[in-house]
């Protein structure tokens, strides 16, 4: 939304309630391809695993999301996780998902 499609009225209704209004650039292929990409195989995804019950996507999807941003990928070798955050992923033989940072220590599936 550009700064000409906003009218005097929302800008005072934006500036009387204290929100802070932010732009951005509008859609583009070229410039949203991997978003797009990444966006594509949760879906894929989301459908295999939903089949018959594609009412329950919103209690699916958290854990999805999470599936898709631990698992390496081989363009970058990385996890998207591990791109935004100074952490590790560990996941415990039980399921159980903890968060290693440098120098710290796991015993018992527990981080010291």
């Amino acid at each position: 939304m550009g700064t000409q499609l906003i009218g005097s009225k929302v800008k005072t209704f934006l500036e009387d309630l204290k929100i802070k209004r932010i732009t951005s650039s509008p859609y583009h292929l070229s410039s949203n391809g991997q978003a797009e990409s990444s966006n594509n195989v949760i879906i894929q995804n989301l459908k295999k695993r939903l089949e018959a019950a594609k009412c329950k996507w919103p209690e699916e999807l958290p854990g999805m999301l999470w599936a898709y941003r631990v698992m390496t990928k081989s363009r970058t070798g990385e996890t998207p996780f591990s791109l935004v955050s100074s952490a590790e992923v560990l996941i415990t033989i039980e399921g159980l998902v903890a968060h290693k940072n440098d120098g710290s220590e796991v015993k018992d599936g527990k981080i010291l």
